[in-house]
């Protein structure tokens, strides 16, 4: 895991890449709890996104985009995931 944290905060640096409490608290809406992932990735483009979801293909590392992160549809929990 940690080989595939560094690969991603090589493409999007130190402040693209949240973990721990950081991401935990990230992952608390008004409505509901969103899991625990893994880490929230902070692309900054298309790009980023493309090599993001390249990379985690490759490891077998699950990504859930995160929308409103309501909770509301259930369709966003990130629990051992990255949160995107």
């Amino acid at each position: 895991m940690t080989d595939l944290l560094q690969q991603l905060k090589s493409l999007l640096g130190e402040a693209g890449v949240v973990e721990g409490a950081v991401a935990t608290e990230m992952a608390h809406s008004n409505w509901s709890r969103l899991g625990t992932p893994r880490a929230v990735l902070r692309p900054r483009s298309t790009t980023e996104i493309s090599r993001i979801l390249a990379i985690c293909h490759e490891a077998s590392q699950p990504v859930v985009a995160w929308g409103g992160k309501t909770g509301l549809v259930e369709g966003a929990n990130a629990d051992g995931a990255f949160a995107l």
